[in-house]
């Protein structure tokens, strides 16, 4: 390195920049919702990144609510933060240096500030109408009163005038909001009056969220004539009696349900229980006895009583329920011979005509002629005429 490579540089060291934060106006109303404004200060130098969280506090826990990131020049800004309706008794602001330090403490990037949520006390006078006694179908005039005892303005709303009985709305208008600890007065005027004696009618302020009214009984002025005079609203005594009624009519429903129940079968001494529906129906049913179809071997239920011959529902069989079926091996007759139902005797055979098929067969089993289905017919009733069940042929069945 050569001794002539000398020389002499000058470095411009600043101070660290400071941050400070204040707050400004902080302003809650029902119309506007809670408004606040902070100041930011950033001493000389370069901008600066700086992080801004916004939380609320309610009964000691605090949350969150925004976090934005802001750039900042050297000198003031103001930012303004709109935070709605929320439920929270504190505010509070943190400034957060992004990649750099700051020349002040970290006590001065936070501030703090108590909240009152703004409440209203709203309330309802009423003067007197004009004319006092109103005639039915008359315009009459009611002036008013609207009151607010309260920290902070009402809302705008409504006012209207319902009749009692039937919540039939006699008049309506649009109200302006009221002041803390402030009143408006107005008079609304309803068109036509109702054709009763006393009418009952209610002025309800309507505002968001909020409702109040009072009520007001109006006697309407005598009608000519002399007709007759009631003391009290005719439309509210009619709605009385039909809500008496039905409470009459739903007490006797429950009475009667209640007392012809089927009495439980618990305990209870002396008690006549009654017999169910099936039971009575068993009880009046006719005693039944049980046969053998000759022929498929089915279990069929008839009356004790019955005489003469049965038909099977399963292979269509019919046979007499007269003759002994002891022996499981008996003729499937089809179509026999008509019995007496006084008679005990078992009609003779009849005589085969020449020209009916004969099937013969050594054994109790034997095949129809026709369709070769298997039968069994009792060898000591052969010769016998029989039809098969499967076709309908009519065949004699011989031994042999």
């Amino acid at each position: 390195v050569s001794s002539q490579l000398q020389g002499s540089l000058e470095l411009l060291v600043y101070e660290a920049q400071s941050l400070d934060l204040n707050f400004g106006e902080v302003d809650w109303t029902l119309a506007g919702g809670l408004h606040s404004q902070i100041s930011v200060a950033l001493s000389a130098g370069d901008s600066r990144d700086v992080n801004i969280s916004i939380s609320l506090g309610f009964q000691g826990v605090d949350n969150e609510v925004q976090r934005f990131t802001v750039t900042l020049d050297p000198g003031l800004r103001e930012i303004s933060l709109d935070l709605g309706g929320p439920q929270a008794d504190s505010l509070s602001v943190t400034i957060e240096p992004r990649g750099w330090m700051t020349s002040n403490s970290a006590a001065n990037l936070t501030w703090q500030v108590d909240l009152a949520a703004p409440s209203i006390s709203p309330s309802v006078e009423l003067g007197p109408l004009d004319p006092e006694k109103p005639n039915p179908g008359q315009s009459v005039s009611l002036p008013y009163w609207l009151n607010n005892s309260g920290d902070a303005k009402t809302l705008p709303g409504e006012l209207r005038v319902v009749r009692t009985s039937n919540g039939m709305l006699l008049a309506e208008r649009t109200v302006s909001s009221v002041s803390a600890n402030g009143s408006s007065s107005g008079t609304v005027e309803i068109g036509l009056w109702p054709d009763s004696q006393i009418i009952e009618v209610e002025v309800i302020w309507f505002m968001e969220d909020s409702a109040v009214s009072e009520s007001l009984s109006v006697e309407s002025s005598g009608q000519g004539g002399g007709g007759l005079t009631l003391p009290f609203d005719i439309m509210a005594a009619f709605y009385g009696a039909l809500s008496g009624f039905a409470v009459v009519l739903v007490g006797i429903i429950a009475w009667r349900t209640v007392s012809e129940r089927t009495p439980s079968t618990e305990g209870g001494e002396g008690k006549v229980l009654r017999d169910s529906r099936i039971t009575r129906r068993l009880e009046n049913a006719p005693s039944k006895r049980e046969v053998l179809c000759p022929s498929c071997e089915q279990r069929l239920n008839i009356p004790s009583e019955h005489t003469g011959t049965v038909r099977c529902p399963a292979c269509t069989t019919q046979f007499s329920t007269e003759t002994d079926y002891d022996d499981s091996t008996v003729q499937p007759l089809t179509d026999p011979l008509p019995q007496n139902p006084e008679s005990s005797e078992t009609p003779p055979d009849p005589e085969p005509a020449p020209w009916w098929p004969v099937a013969r067969s050594t054994e109790e089993i034997l095949s129809c002629p026709e369709c070769d289905q298997r039968l069994r017919i009792p060898l000591e009733r052969r010769p016998v005429h029989s039809r098969c069940p499967a076709c309908r042929t009519e065949f004699m069945a011989e031994l042999g």
